[in-house]
């Protein structure tokens, strides 16, 4: 357990793309955790075979367009990191449910590393930013993005882009609510996030937020309902929204103001769903959509996961999003009521970031989706136990 929670923790600070020393380091430590885990002989809690049947179905189905792109349409240009992800993606959910009864040790971890993250995000951008741009400046070294997210104030590092790591915060701040109550020192990893969130500058990951917060506002105590509470929260959110677009339109440059990011995220799913016709049931391969566009992503999930991996794998998907949204509303509605804040959180947290992926890449970048799956055992185990408990209380009224 010790290790899985190591690496869980090490995971946000490890953009695969770039230290591939380090992640190779990563993944040895998960397989190492995962044949001691094999050979424990720990069965996980999967006595609902539904999510299993999904979960497999998607697993599969991912690992045979790969096969299919490289053995039949002869791609040889798949993106293996994007089929790590998603397998990787479906061990971890295994394994978060078989880890269960650790669930706030769990979250705790991930909430740590994030207050970590956020760290150094926030000093990146205020204290190291014009370092860099220096350094870069004086060695003639041009790093497009770096420079660009560096000169407008925007905090990313330690990963790819702003979106991303606003991707991740989305996945933390929310199951961070639930531990301030029994420990008001969350209330500074709170602060780091809200902060690295705001710092991002991103109108997307922005409004997905926004989306959480009032699904989350919605959930909790009764009292927090009440239309005031409501319409603030939403007036304070729409004011930094607005805020945000505001100062981003006053960009000089057309390719930095959000109209132009809009038209190009349009133009990327339009390509995505002419690629899609091709092939349409097995997928192009895994990271294909790069050969045919200017760019990796198309930033839209499902377009990209249909485009690249099939008909099949997205129905595989979409079945582990229902069963877990099902389950997860069920668990809140009998959880108790000192468990209760800390599921919402997880699963608000897991909703929003699906929303966001409507518009951005992050799922496909397992730094920051790792969290995502891990929530998806987490609800389900809640389901289980909350199951067990009705089951129980059942008994013993007969």
């Amino acid at each position: 357990m010790n290790l899985f929670l190591f690496l869980l923790f090490l995971k946000p600070f490890i953009y695969e793309r770039i230290y591939t020393s380090a992640h190779l380091f990563w993944s040895a430590l998960a397989i190492v955790y995962l044949l001691w885990f094999s050979a424990r002989k720990r069965t996980a809690r999967t006595d609902d075979a539904v999510l299993l049947k999904a979960v497999f179905l998607f697993a599969l189905c991912t690992a045979a367009s790969a096969l299919y792109a490289v053995f039949i349409i002869h791609n040889r240009y798949i993106d293996t990191m994007h089929l790590y992800t998603m397998l990787g993606g479906c061990v971890f959910a295994l394994l978060a449910i078989s880890n269960g009864e650790q669930q706030r040790r769990i979250l705790k971890t991930i909430v740590i590393a994030s207050a970590g993250v956020s760290l150094i995000a926030v000093y990146t951008l205020l204290v190291a930013s014009s370092m860099t741009l220096e350094y870069l400046n004086n060695r003639n070294l041009h790093f497009y993005f770096v420079e660009e997210f560096l000169s407008r104030k925007r905090a990313f590092f330690p990963f790819v882009s702003p979106d991303t790591l606003g991707g991740f915060l989305i996945l933390s701040i929310f199951p961070t609510l639930g531990f301030l109550k029994s420990n008001k020192w969350y209330a500074i990893a709170l602060l780091l996030q809200c902060t690295a969130l705001l710092l991002t500058k991103s109108v997307g990951v922005f409004f997905s937020f926004l989306a959480g917060a009032l699904l989350y506002y919605w959930g909790v105590s009764p009292q927090l309902r009440k239309r005031r509470v409501i319409f603030s929260v939403v007036l304070c959110a729409l004011m930094v929204g607005l805020f945000i677009l505001f100062r981003q339109g006053q960009e000089k440059a057309v390719h930095l103001s959000p109209l132009f990011s809009l038209k190009n995220r349009i133009s990327y799913v339009s390509q995505g769903l002419q690629l899609l016709r091709e092939h349409p049931f097995w997928g192009n391969g895994m990271g294909s959509f790069h050969i045919y566009s200017g760019t990796k992503y198309v930033h839209n999930l499902f377009v990209q996961l249909w485009a690249e991996a099939g008909i099949f794998t997205v129905v595989g998907l979409l079945g582990i999003i229902l069963i877990t949204v099902r389950r997860g509303w069920k668990s809140l509605r009998t959880v108790q009521h000192e468990e209760k804040t800390l599921l919402l959180g997880v699963f608000c947290a897991f909703c929003a970031f699906l929303i966001h992926n409507l518009v951005d890449f992050d799922f496909f970048i397992f730094q920051a989706s790792y969290a995502w799956w891990v929530y998806v055992g987490l609800i389900h185990y809640n389901y289980i136990k909350s199951s067990e408990n009705r089951r129980q209380i059942t008994e013993d009224r007969i």
